[in-house]
């Protein structure tokens, strides 16, 4: 009998963002989103990891509803960034922040489960190296 175990595979991870990118959505079917590109060495070999953070409809540059992914991405950056706290500070701008920094990167669960769907799990930076 073959024995079947859970794999959760990676968990966490050393990385330094190089790029945020806002994407706005195509066609509006499809929310706006941040595009965060992380240089990692994951198993010995270099490339990139990529986390896509989408904004709620009623996000603006100064205001994001609570509750949200963004509003709790956003909050995970304050946590390892004080300066993200600035209240003039723009959501890009605070996005903008985690550009040429290296994390430890780990995966988390930002949301909550949504007409069965289940809620996302997003790469957040838990802290600064």
């Amino acid at each position: 009998m073959v024995t079947r175990n859970d794999n959760q595979g990676l968990t966490s991870f050393d990385g330094t963002v190089s790029k945020v990118e806002f994407q706005p959505s195509a066609d509006g079917q499809y929310a706006d989103q941040y595009k965060i590109s992380i240089k990692t060495d994951v198993s010995k070999k270099s490339g990139y990891m990529y986390e896509w953070v989408p904004l709620s409809k009623n996000t603006t540059d100064k205001e994001i509803p609570t509750g949200s992914d963004v509003e709790r991405y956003i909050t995970e950056i304050e946590t390892v960034l004080p300066e993200a706290k600035k209240p003039e500070l723009t959501v890009g701008e605070i996005f903008n922040l985690l550009v040429g920094k290296k994390f430890k990167f780990v995966r988390k669960t930002l949301g909550k489960a949504y007409k069965g769907n289940p809620a996302k799990e997003f790469w957040v930076p838990q802290q600064k190296l």
